[in-house]
């Protein structure tokens, strides 16, 4: 893994023991740091912030999964992380599905 694809542009929530990763409609949420993904999990889902193991979100894996039709929505600190990195490597970030959290 190169350098710029190991880094963190921020973090999600996964419901321990599933796949299932904490979502604003269909898209996975990234937040810039771990206070900020642990107040989303307690203002938009009936579980408790302990149902959830908080997890990196690298560069390299969001690129890869943006590339085979997943959906993120950012919020401000993680795309400003993000955005610069996906240029660089040429992709259009037009054609992905990419979202901006309304609450940040």
């Amino acid at each position: 893994m190169s350098d710029k694809e190991s880094k963190v542009m921020g973090f999600v929530a996964q419901r321990k023991g599933t796949i299932s990763l904490l979502c604003d409609g269909d898209s996975t949420v990234v937040a810039g740091s771990e206070k900020k993904i642990r107040d989303y999990i307690s203002t938009s889902v009936d579980h408790s912030d302990s149902d959830y193991e908080i997890k990196k979100a690298r560069c390299g894996h969001i690129l890869q999964c943006l590339k085979i039709g997943a959906a993120y929505s950012f919020d401000e600190e993680s795309y400003d992380r993000f955005y610069p990195l996906a240029i660089q490597e040429g992709n259009k970030l037009e054609y992905w599905n990419i979202g901006m959290l309304m609450n940040s």
